[in-house]
């Protein structure tokens, strides 16, 4: 059997997102500089912050895009405590991102003076920001 590599977040983009009712920001997440998750959405709710994932309504149910086994419990909780605390912290890849009220269309020359810039993740003592991969 082939040894699956340990996942390390290589970085991790938050956006600021005004005037789209409870959404607070979009995240693009990337690991080991090869699998990227788009879609990650940090929502005001009644009781606070949450972090919603990709996922898609089909009839009345809800399919998740991104799914993690009982053992992945506690890493999936840290990520989530990780990413409403950037949010906290207004580490913002850009500000704010454009939304439907306000969005730019890019140039047909390809060049966006817009584009957004890749911000270091915060590191922590450990190196690990204390996330479990």
């Amino acid at each position: 059997m082939t040894e699956v590599p340990k996942l390390k977040m290589t970085s991790c983009e938050l956006m600021e997102v005004t005037g789209a009712g409870s959404v607070r920001a979009n995240v693009r997440i990337s690991f080991n500089n090869a699998l990227r998750i788009n879609g990650v959405k940090i929502i005001e709710g009644k009781e606070g912050l949450f972090v919603s994932w990709p996922a898609r309504k089909i009839g009345e149910k809800w399919i998740p895009f991104i799914t993690y086994t009982h053992d992945a419990a506690d890493a999936f909780t840290k990520l989530n405590a990780y990413l409403i605390k950037q949010y906290e912290e207004g580490n913002f890849t850009e500000k704010p991102e454009y939304n439907e009220k306000n969005y730019k269309p890019k140039s047909k020359t390809g060049s966006d003076s817009s584009k957004s810039t890749k911000k270091a993740l915060p590191k922590s003592d450990d190196d690990n920001d204390d996330l479990p991969f």
